[in-house]
């Protein structure tokens, strides 16, 4: 996987603060290029002031961020407009391979809602988007969400590729209806037709990734958990069993904008994640 070009976009937030710290690590793994990118409102749009989108880089990085990743190439950008709509357009204008974002904690009473700038930009983007909570302490292990239809297992590949560029473990899960009346105990030993075609593509990928993955290359397992019941509790619960600090998903574009009890299971998990949510875009 290259990614030669990822954008950071900051806010002077604490969650874009350490959106730029984790897109400058990913950077540096893969030896790409970083651009930090401020999104100020327009001359007259509500909350514009004086302040310029430099001034906003310079205000979220801090001091320290430069002296901290000393050789990685950075890039600083600013433009005018809305963040949800100029985000996605720079980045599709750069051609990058990744947009990574502050992810927000929300209260309570904002749980039936995302962000209107973290959903817009995933709702729009046709490029991968990295969401990152400021509790994101380390950046070790990948659960990749996937079924067995072909979407489902391209969200697989870009995990492994992903996986192998930042030196993550990689751990994969699927869930399957819990169906009325079934005993657990047989749902656990008959899997579905496209579980067990999800197993088999895996089970056949990462053996060829073993054969030709250079000494300490590889990061991939073919350990495929698959879980029985409503699919985002069982996702949430997977993350946090499994200790991972990113949850990669595919991600239908468009839908309506903010309420999200009613929307899809990615947008809900999105939501719902207790770590770093990466978006593969459909």
């Amino acid at each position: 996987m290259k990614l030669d070009r990822i954008v950071v976009a900051v806010d002077n937030s604490e969650a874009s603060r350490e959106a730029a710290r984790y897109a400058a690590r990913i950077a540096m793994l893969c030896g790409g290029e970083l651009t930090v990118l401020a999104v100020a409102p327009g001359v007259g749009a509500p909350g514009a002031n004086n302040s310029t989108p430099l001034d906003l880089i310079e205000a979220s990085l801090g001091g320290d961020f430069f002296a901290e990743h000393p050789g990685l190439p950075v890039d600083l950008a600013g433009v005018h407009g809305l963040p949800q709509v100029e985000i996605g357009r720079y980045a599709e204008h750069r051609k990058a391979d990744l947009i990574v974002l502050g992810r927000k904690e929300r209260t309570r009473s904002a749980r039936l809602f995302l962000g209107d700038t973290a959903d817009a930009v995933l709702r729009r983007s046709r490029i991968p988007c990295l969401l990152v909570p400021p509790s994101l302490l380390t950046f070790s292990r990948l659960t990749a969400a996937v079924d067995g239809t072909d979407r489902g297992f391209a969200v697989y590949e870009y995990a492994d590729a992903f996986a192998q560029a930042c030196a993550l473990e990689l751990n994969i899960v699927t869930v399957e209806p819990q169906w009325t009346g079934e005993p657990p105990v047989l749902s656990k030993q008959i899997w579905s037709t496209r579980t067990e075609k999800l197993a088999a593509q895996i089970g056949s990928r990462t053996r060829r990734a073993r054969k030709s993955a250079p000494r300490g290359g590889s990061c991939v397992t073919d350990d495929l958990h698959v879980r029985h019941g409503e699919a985002v509790g069982e996702i949430v619960a997977e993350v946090v069993e499994s200790g991972s600090d990113v949850l990669i998903l595919g991600f239908h574009r468009g839908g309506p904008p903010l309420v999200v009890s009613t929307g899809s299971v990615s947008r809900k998990l999105v939501h719902a994640a207790p770590c770093a949510v990466l978006s593969v875009p459909f």
